[in-house]
């Protein structure tokens, strides 16, 4: 390998040297994983061409080093569907192999990802993202911008796979909430913008990419003139209202959304807001309706309507230090506080009911709509 100053640029010195210089390249990079920090293009590959002691180089005949930054550092493979606004859902398998679910179906396409550096790749990507994400720390789910759109992410590590393959899950969130009507029955419009003006308090049921948070966002539009507190783990409730103050729970003490529900009552709120009841945070945010504020909202996967309620009750008892109080009294708290149920199905509006009361496990509930 030549490594004394070149004084004068010619054409066979980078084909001579190509593989020298991807290796001492990707070396690189490796190094910073190692430190947890990502270079940028051109500081890297100006201290290699330095090594290597080619001075005099133009970017063109260095197509190949762009090419592999942009690929694996920067997940230009991505790009494509980034672009087309139909993809809702970009799920990575392997360096090869993507799934993609639009509004209206699911297919597959092709990546072009070297094998050998696909890990690396998503290590990069969380690195960048500030993500602790490793063996100890398999599973990461975020908020992210790539090609200022924005994404939740999620990466399960290989560790956790018996195929040692790791993956990446990307679910567009719309910067701008989507107007009610797109959620099925336009009729149903003023009645959930009046339920919302008269700060009842709310839950939004369904499964995994049903629209929950989707639907939150957009009944949340019309509040601007409130101070409304949101508390989430990863961010997807957006809102350009001033009077907003929102709250990202991390694994650290003091920033979890058990805590930020004490927090919330100490704000002054007009409304408060959980992205979603999946665990401990299900006691003081039930807690605090009781306590007399009105307009809470929140969502939670349940399989139906009525199912919801069921579902509150299991994760209030399982989390509750209460160990002696009762499912049905733990019903009737849910029942006597939550006003109506919203669930949903394919991003679409399938039931609502008016809780009304309940007697001993047994809830009573108005059909106030059904997508027949």
């Amino acid at each position: 390998m030549q490594t004394n100053q070149q004084t004068r640029y010619t054409n066979e010195q980078i084909p001579i040297y190509k593989n020298d210089i991807l290796q001492l390249f990707q070396n690189k990079i490796f190094e910073n994983i190692g430190k947890r920090r990502i270079d940028d293009y051109s500081s890297l590959r100006n201290e290699v061409m330095s090594e290597i002691g080619i001075y005099n180089y133009i970017d063109p005949d260095l197509a190949f080093l762009n090419s592999w930054y942009c690929t694996h550092i920067e997940q230009h493979f991505l790009y494509k569907f980034i672009d087309d606004d139909s993809v809702r859902e970009i799920i990575v398998h392997a360096p090869d192999f993507v799934q993609l679910e639009t509004y209206t179906d699911q297919r597959t396409d092709i990546i072009h990802v070297d094998s050998n550096f696909y890990q690396m790749s998503l290590d990069v990507f969380a690195i960048k993202n500030q993500v602790e994400w490793n063996y100890s720390t398999p599973f990461a789910s975020f908020y992210t911008k790539i090609k200022e759109t924005s994404f939740r992410a999620t990466l399960i590590h290989f560790s956790t796979s018996p195929t040692s393959m790791s993956k990446l899950f990307l679910r567009r969130i719309s910067d701008t909430p989507f107007l009610l009507s797109s959620f099925g029955d336009a009729t149903l419009e003023p009645f959930l913008n009046d339920i919302v003006e008269s700060k009842q308090n709310i839950i939004i049921a369904g499964q995994t990419g049903s629209g929950k948070s989707s639907l939150l966002t957009s009944l949340l539009g019309n509040v601007s003139h409130e101070h409304v507190v949101v508390m989430e783990d990863t961010h997807e409730i957006s809102s350009n209202s001033k009077n907003h103050t929102s709250m990202l729970a991390k694994n650290i003490e003091g920033k979890s959304l058990v805590d930020y529900c004490s927090y919330s009552l100490r704000m002054r709120p007009d409304r408060i807001v959980l992205g979603e009841m999946r665990g401990k945070e299900t006691v003081p945010f039930i807690l605090s309706m009781n306590n007399g504020h009105k307009g809470l909202m929140s969502t939670i996967h349940a399989n139906s309507a009525v199912d919801t309620i069921s579902r509150l009750a299991l994760l209030f008892s399982l989390y509750s230090q209460n160990t002696n109080i009762s499912f049905d009294l733990i019903t009737k708290l849910i029942c006597s506080n939550i006003d109506y149920v919203i669930f949903m199905k394919h991003r679409k509006i399938i039931e609502i009911i008016k809780i009304l009361g309940s007697e001993n496990e047994t809830p009573f509930i108005e059909q106030i709509y059904s997508l027949s």
